[in-house]
């Protein structure tokens, strides 16, 4: 992870990620400037607010009430890793750690 964003860094591409152990520090220690982290529970991006929004009807995400506080705003910042802080500014390409090297969601 530290690799491929150190060369898209280099390359001029700007880089999102989480604030998380693991993946996302890897991910961040190879970017440059142009590196946007979102974390859960920032209030000026309103995570909480965001999860519950794209799952109103718990359609997807079910028993919101069972959720820990935590869990609820990593659900809200997930879409702004793709979709940037104001959801209007899509992503050109995403890039997913898988503990298998997964590369087809049927494997």
């Amino acid at each position: 992870m530290c690799k491929i964003s150190s060369k898209l860094s280099k390359a001029g591409w700007g880089i999102r990620t989480g604030n998380a152990r693991g993946a996302d520090a890897a991910f961040r220690s190879g970017a440059g400037e142009k590196l946007q982290v979102f974390s859960p529970g920032d209030e000026t991006l309103e995570t909480t607010a965001i999860a519950k929004g794209l799952y109103p009807n718990q359609a997807i995400w079910s028993k919101w009430e069972a959720k820990s506080a935590y869990a609820i705003p990593l659900h809200g910042r997930n879409p702004l890793q793709v979709f940037g802080p104001n959801m209007n500014e899509p992503s050109a390409g995403l890039i997913c750690w898988t503990k298998d090297g997964c590369t087809h969601h049927n494997t």
